[in-house]
């Protein structure tokens, strides 16, 4: 059935009538090429027209929705070509297209008709058809088909391409031979095993259908060896294996041997599938290493002590976890930190430690605390609950002004407190070992000047 110019179109049919992606198609749009309207449902639709001028303009026919004509014309030599036997052959195949709409015309120069044609290929190309699937394999091969059988119209082929495809339906490269499928239904239907490249190796790739015909009755010679072949190496495979089943929901595999043997590298399996809940126990102060198809599809477990790159991550994961609490009012973190620096008085700190961390505190007049790295506050407390050693150093900027440093910026004097902890204990320094700590060299013992506009104090006792 024709169209008509006024008919509509969707956007995808709009964009393989012009040969185009839909990409291009809303490109052209865009720019005012094409006119799109909205149909009753919000989706854009195309006249039929003016997808026909905008091909016209652009030099080549629309492709028809449901069906059109390829011609492809060949000829063996040049010389063929130019006594004009390729164009007389071109008119016949445009006289048997009749009123089809041609898509397109091929032609090659070349001795023998094969797929491998340069022309034959572009007829068959996924610009007018999409991807070179089977079927345009197919249709190549009934044109070999036609040759054979000396059909003159069909040898420069006028191919009408269908939806349903109807030419490939009737030609065949072999006809009057069995299929596949019915290959396999003659012999009994359980022999899927049955493929062209087995019959191939047999002899026997096309048999005939009359030849099939008493298979069921009288199988032949090749099929029973290679089936009891087949079957013997099933049972032989199936008496050597091992079953290996989840402690979790009992769903249990068989594996080889060979397989079964890697179950010693490992303290348990499970199946982990998403309907099993099995989680492998854990063991204190050890890591559970997992091994994702250790033993067949299976999971494997083991418990092995962490190592020094694991006992760091894991020490890194804590300290994020209490830096996180750290900055959490009343948290036990924050207590540990508020009561070292809180009462040295509100305003800024500096705290330091003797394994080169530090973090500035802030106390609000509300007793706020604001805490600049929560990381340090946390591995504090950290080291506090494990009993380590530490030095520590508290700075309290004061208001007041000690010095102006030759750029003009004003000093502050600073508050130096100190204290060791060992044991979960803070020792507060006097401030004569303040002063000793941070103006005696301890490798020498010679004195070092003291830092300018610093005042040396008592440490105060510290709660934990």
């Amino acid at each position: 059935m024709s169209e008509k110019g006024d008919d509509r179109v969707s956007a995808g049919k709009a964009a393989k009538r012009l040969g185009v992606s839909t990409g291009t198609l809303r490109r052209y749009t865009l720019e005012g090429v094409l006119e799109d309207r909205r149909s009753p449902g919000g989706r854009r639709i195309f006249r039929v027209g003016d997808l026909d001028a905008l091909s016209r303009r652009r030099g080549h026919p629309a492709l028809p929705l449901v069906g059109g004509v390829v011609l492809y014309g060949r000829v063996s030599s040049h010389r063929q070509r130019a006594e004009g036997d390729l164009d007389r052959q071109m008119v016949r195949l445009r006289e048997a297209a009749g009123e089809r709409v041609v898509v397109g015309e091929f032609t090659d120069v070349a001795s023998g008709l094969s797929d491998r044609r340069k022309g034959l290929r572009r007829a068959l190309s996924g610009r007018l058809y999409g991807s070179r699937s089977a079927k345009a394999r197919a249709l190549t091969r009934a044109v070999k088909w036609t040759v054979e059988k000396g059909d003159l119209v069909r040898v420069g082929m006028c191919a009408v391409w269908m939806a349903s495809c109807e030419l490939m339906k009737e030609a065949s490269l072999h006809q009057g031979r069995a299929t596949i499928e019915e290959i396999r239904k003659a012999l009994g239907g359980d022999c899927e095993w049955i493929t062209r490249r087995l019959l191939k190796r047999k002899g026997k790739q096309f048999p005939a259908r009359e030849d099939i015909a008493r298979w069921h009755e009288e199988p032949p010679g090749w099929f029973l060896l290679e089936k009891q072949k087949r079957s013997s190496a099933k049972a032989k495979d199936q008496a050597g294996k091992v079953a290996i089943a989840c402690p979790g929901c009992g769903f249990s595999i068989e594996v080889k041997p060979a397989t079964a043997r890697r179950r010693k590298d490992w303290e348990g399996l499970y199946c982990g599938r998403g309907a099993c809940d099995y989680e492998p126990p854990g063991s204190a102060g050890m890591v559970t290493v997992i091994g994702h198809n250790a033993v067949g599809s299976f999971t494997g477990w083991r418990h092995e002590f962490p190592s020094d790159e694991q006992i760091a991550s894991l020490t890194k994961a804590r300290d994020l976890a209490a830096a996180a609490l750290a900055i959490q009012p009343g948290s036990p973190v924050q207590a540990t930190i508020n009561n070292l620096v809180a009462p040295a008085g509100t305003g800024n700190h500096l705290v330091t430690f003797s394994n080169g961390w530090s973090t500035g505190v802030t106390i609000g007049k509300d007793g706020s605390v604001e805490i600049e790295n929560p990381m340090v506050v946390a591995g504090l407390h950290r080291m506090v609950h494990d009993g380590d050693e530490l030095g520590i150093t508290v700075r309290t900027f004061t208001h007041a002004i000690s010095h102006t440093a030759p750029n003009g910026t004003k000093i502050l004097v600073k508050e130096l407190r100190c204290w060791y902890l060992v044991d979960g204990t803070f020792h507060p320094f006097t401030e004569e070992q303040t002063f000793e700590a941070h103006c005696v060299d301890h490798e020498t013992g010679e004195p070092i000047p003291p830092e300018q506009g610093v005042r040396y104090l008592d440490a105060y006792p510290v709660d934990n």
